[in-house]
């Protein structure tokens, strides 16, 4: 399996937003980009089963997606994880929950692997299906 990681132990060290907050401002992740072609931008958070995702962020990556969709498409795409740390969390193997975009949210659950291959299909995206 090709790792696309280039710096692994960069990866593991811990940001500290110390100093940064401003009241209830403070930074925030995201855990996955992807961007196809300038037209298709999918964001995605990974939360640990059961972990809901904190409202500043949720409005975040959905104001992210909805200035994007202005001109192009954009997505939000929340996924789950049952891993304890300290494994690896692998993006392939998370499940969606529900997606953002359009101004909606939308809960299902799929593989991330047969969404990826359905919004490929669904969008004509030859770079997911290949």
């Amino acid at each position: 399996m090709e790792d696309l990681i280039k710096y692994p132990k960069r990866a593991k060290q811990l940001i500290d937003f110390t100093g940064v907050k401003n009241g209830k401002i403070h930074p925030s992740d995201i855990d996955a980009v992807l961007e196809y072609d300038n037209q298709h931008l999918l964001l995605f958070e990974v939360k640990l089963k059961g972990v809901q995702v904190p409202l500043g962020q949720r409005l975040m990556l959905e104001r992210i997606v909805d200035s994007w969709s202005i001109f192009k498409f954009g997505t939000v795409v929340y996924c789950e994880h049952t891993v304890s740390p300290p494994q690896t969390v692998y993006l392939k193997d998370c499940t969606v929950i529900g997606i953002y975009n359009k101004g909606k949210s939308k809960a299902f659950r799929c593989d991330l692997r047969e969404f990826l291959f359905k919004y490929g299909v669904r969008y004509n995206i030859d770079k997911i299906l290949s």
